[in-house]
């Protein structure tokens, strides 16, 4: 999960859906949101590439490497995005500033085929938004897409987040250290519950899925659901993976898609956090009857 990978709302995110990627990066970014051991390798690759950002004011194809990094001709546009439903009515819109992996994403996102917009090195560009107070979100609203707190920015920017880690760590899908509240939300998603059973009940892979609300007291987020999927002995693979949570994440969609709502795996090895948590600690909500 990575610090969350992934969303449909706006989320921090592991998110998911079908093989959208245009390139290389976005290849990287999809294995990462449901494989931990390539996040670093994604982190690299993030780094040596071009993002692209909504501008406000002209095209631009920044070639300058002083342009980039001085913000020549770039206004950055910020996005509000309306909370959660079932938020308080006092609750006020999320401001963000979204990057992009391709041009087409950005397109997409805008609903815009003219869309505004420059082409900057990564790097240079979180150089630029490092002291943001806002949310820097990667293809917001996106199958595929990832919030970055201010401690991975830094992270990426002094090389600690691209190295790969020690064979012997344990893989996190948040940042270490990171202080979690995990429990049951106080208002239980009951349609996409129900939805997802009827998909699970369909699809032989689904051994059984789980639910729990996840809070990031520092992260500044609302709580947000972490839905669990086991998958049965021998259809543990990557690919039977990647179909079951197309399916899942459709499901989502349809039922709610303003919510946030993270997909991750449960497996019986995971020594993920969350994973954990709610392989350990919760009953599911779904789970295939023994033959």
């Amino acid at each position: 999960m990575l610090s969350t990978f992934s969303r449909t709302a706006l989320q921090r995110r592991l998110l998911i859906v079908r093989g959208l990627a245009v390139n290389a990066l976005e290849e990287s970014l999809e294995k990462a949101a449901t494989d931990p051991n390539h996040r670093p390798q994604f982190f690299r690759d993030l780094m040596d590439s071009s993002i692209y950002v909504v501008n406000s004011v002209d095209d631009v194809a920044a070639e300058s490497s002083s342009q980039q990094q001085q913000g020549g001709g770039l206004y950055l546009q910020q996005w509000q995005v309306d909370p959660p439903s079932g938020s308080s009515s006092n609750t006020p819109p999320k401001v963000i500033l979204p990057f992009f992996s391709s041009l087409e994403n950005l397109r997409q996102a805008c609903q815009d085929d003219q869309a505004k917009h420059a082409k900057l090195e990564c790097r240079n560009f979180l150089e630029l938004v490092k002291e943001y107070r806002s949310a820097i979100v990667l293809n917001p609203g996106l199958p595929y897409g990832k919030q970055f707190f201010p401690q991975e920015i830094a992270g990426l920017l002094d090389g600690s987040l691209l190295a790969p880690p020690p064979a012997a760590a344990s893989q996190e899908t948040i940042p270490t250290g990171t202080k979690l509240i995990m429990g049951q939300p106080k208002e239980y998603p009951v349609a996409l519950t129900e939805a997802l059973k009827s998909t699970f009940h369909n699809n032989t892979a689904v051994q059984a899925a789980y639910l729990a609300q996840v809070y990031v007291p520092d992260s500044g987020e609302p709580p947000n659901v972490y839905i669990g999927m086991e998958l049965i002995r021998g259809a543990q693979d990557d690919a039977t993976f990647q179909s079951v949570l197309q399916d899942a994440i459709r499901v989502q969609q349809e039922t709610c898609p303003d919510e946030i709502v993270d997909f991750v795996q449960v497996a019986k090895d995971s020594e993920d956090t969350v994973v954990e948590y709610l392989r350990d600690k919760t009953t599911p909500f779904y789970s295939r009857s023994s033959p």
